[in-house]
């Protein structure tokens, strides 16, 4: 006899469902993604998640975590970045830890305070086991370096976005956005390879819409 699903696993079903809801949602809505509004909105799907699969282990952290959720709506960021760090500190999972120190690196971003958010953002993408908190941390920063003009590094995170599976970064729109910053540094046959590629991959994807209008004469 096959065993009915515990609440925790429902719940856990739950979550990635809407993670899946949320790549396409982010296919669709990329540009607004990076903005302040379109980026919380991808990473409230991921607090709901780890509410679900690790409130009881760390409930001191989520809770602090919470709170600072409601600050930043106000739009107290100073608090806010204060309250993301507290709840990093007490993070009794490496899961909630991780979601803390990715809401603290861009809110730090939000502020301005980039040479603080970019070494922050860099260790959660690296060492968060898990991919969708990593994927969201380096898409961010990828996004930082672009605003600074620093095409090198925005280019190499995306390239490492479009060749992972399970996460919710689209590869290709990961590909899209290489292929712009290669444009961006003057390597446009490098960047047309990336183009032609995306269209026959990914026909039916939104990148490939907007690379059809790049391409058209």
């Amino acid at each position: 006899m096959s065993r009915g699903l515990t609440k925790k696993e429902i719940k856990k079903d739950e979550f990635l469902e809407a993670a899946t809801d949320a790549g396409e949602w982010l296919e669709s809505n990329w540009k607004t993604v990076m903005a302040w509004a379109g980026g919380l909105a991808v990473l409230a799907i991921l607090i709901a998640g780890w509410y679900f699969m690790s409130k009881a282990r760390d409930e001191a952290a989520q809770d602090i975590l919470g709170q600072g959720m409601q600050v930043l709506a106000t739009g107290d960021y100073e608090q806010a970045i204060d309250l993301f760090g507290q709840a990093a500190d007490k993070g009794g999972s490496g899961a909630t830890e991780a979601v803390a120190e990715l809401y603290r690196g861009i809110t730090l971003s939000r502020t301005g305070r980039n040479d603080e958010a970019v070494p922050i953002l860099t260790k959660v993408g690296e060492t968060s086991s898990v991919l969708l908190v990593a994927q969201t941390a380096r898409a961010v920063l990828a996004g930082i370096h672009e605003t600074a003009g620093e095409y090198e590094q925005a280019e190499a995170i995306y390239m490492t976005l479009s060749t992972e599976e399970g996460g919710v970064y689209p590869p290709a729109r990961a590909l899209l956005n290489a292929g712009l910053a290669r444009r961006a540094m003057g390597r446009e046959d490098e960047a047309q390879e990336l183009f032609e590629g995306i269209v026959r991959d990914y026909p039916q994807s939104a990148a490939a819409a907007e690379v059809n209008q790049l391409l058209e004469p």
